[in-house]
């Protein structure tokens, strides 16, 4: 008996996964990494889309770059690093920084000297 299925192929999206996740981790766009690991950029944004779980999984692998940056900031900053702890603040605290910073009269060729 001949099997004569109709449609579209079943598709591997853990497959699909696999192939781009690299790239994800890379700081690449969803896009750019569906390029890059030859998988079909409107399959992989259809299931990122409709399926929750996916689009975590897709998210997670995209911010794993950006949390392991700021762990090598904050561990540089808690070596007393005080470029990094002032750009840090800069950042985060930009408005009570920006404040404190003007209230002391800081001169940011004094901050390029530490």
């Amino acid at each position: 008996m001949e099997n004569h299925s109709v449609g579209r192929p079943k598709v591997n999206i853990e497959e699909y996964f696999a192939n781009i996740k690299e790239f994800l981790y890379l700081g690449y766009s969803l896009h750019k990494a569906c390029q890059l690991g030859l998988v079909p950029y409107r399959t992989v944004k259809h299931y990122y889309d409709t399926d929750e779980d996916f689009s975590k999984k897709i998210d997670r692998e995209r911010n794993r770059i950006n949390a392991k940056a700021r762990l090598n900031l904050v561990k540089k900053i808690e070596e007393g690093n005080i470029k990094i702890s002032l750009e840090w603040l800069k950042h985060t605290e930009n408005d009570e920084f920006t404040m404190k910073q003007n209230e002391f009269n800081f001169d940011k060729r004094n901050w390029d000297e530490l």
